[in-house]
């Protein structure tokens, strides 16, 4: 099971991490939800226009195999979101931001994929278990005037003694 604290850890890795050719975060904004409702109320009340985000959502847990040899998989959400001012925004601009969006996510990815493979990163060798081909990444529009991508991943991880 992924514990939550070590999702929060690595959120706040992540933005620290990615930066662009300048050296600046590419995120403006990070945070960690437990559902869509609370998504909304962030993206609502602390984002402001122009700002990028890094939002991960509480994950979903399965338990998969058998009595010797049980895991959980875990269903991980992350949305990369830029608020956006529709009024003053044509439907070239628009479209850009998805642009900045796409960039953003394949940068993030391209972190997950790293990590997977050195074994580093705050989730450590929790992401070599990673399926790749579970990454799916879908458009996300108008949410709380927010535009952008939400990636869904999967992992497993085994069960520890705590």
């Amino acid at each position: 099971m992924l514990f939550l604290n070590r999702l929060y850890e690595y959120s706040a890795e992540i933005k620290a991490q990615l930066l662009d050719e300048e050296g600046n975060p590419i995120f403006d904004y990070q945070d960690s939800v437990i559902d869509d409702s609370e998504l909304s109320k962030i993206l609502k009340d602390k984002i402001k226009t122009g700002q990028s985000v890094l939002v991960s959502v509480c994950p979903d847990h399965t338990v998969i195999g058998g009595e010797d040899n049980s895991k959980f998989t875990n269903h991980l959400i992350f949305f990369v979101l830029e608020k956006t001012n529709y009024n003053d925004t044509d439907r070239d601009q628009f479209k850009q931001i998805f642009v900045r969006t796409q960039m953003r996510v394949y940068k993030l990815i391209q972190k997950f994929l790293e990590d997977k493979s050195e074994g580093s990163g705050a989730f450590c060798n929790i992401l070599k278990q990673l399926t790749e081909n579970s990454i799916n990444v879908t458009p996300v529009w108008k949410k709380e005037q927010c535009n952008g991508w939400m990636i869904t991943l999967n992992f497993d991880t085994n069960f520890v003694n705590l």
